[in-house]
């Protein structure tokens, strides 16, 4: 016998998230990003050039994607153009 289930519990798959969520996520994302970049820069737990070797992968494999079209191409051009400017700024800040 099936175990009954619950009014909370969702008995389809997951629905896609709205926009609102979607933005939500991202939003929540980049701040915890920014944030730990700032606590591995401001107590030298990671010199800064490894943390820009790391962002440079990113922006590497993000425009594989572009070159792939395996993604919509506005958005992977807005990623690189964001994590460009995060890696610029590491290069900027001082101790780097």
């Amino acid at each position: 016998m099936a175990p009954a289930v619950r009014p909370n519990e969702r008995t389809s798959p997951p629905n896609i998230p709205s926009d609102v969520e979607t933005r939500a996520q991202a939003q929540a994302s980049w701040m915890l990003m920014d944030s730990l970049l700032m606590v591995l820069v401001e107590h030298r737990l990671v010199p800064v050039e490894k943390l820009i070797d790391a962002i440079d992968v990113v922006i590497t494999t993000k425009q594989g994607y572009l070159e792939a079209e395996s993604e919509d191409a506005s958005t992977v051009k807005t990623a690189i153009g964001m994590l460009i400017e995060v890696s610029n700024s590491l290069r900027a800040s001082p101790g780097s």
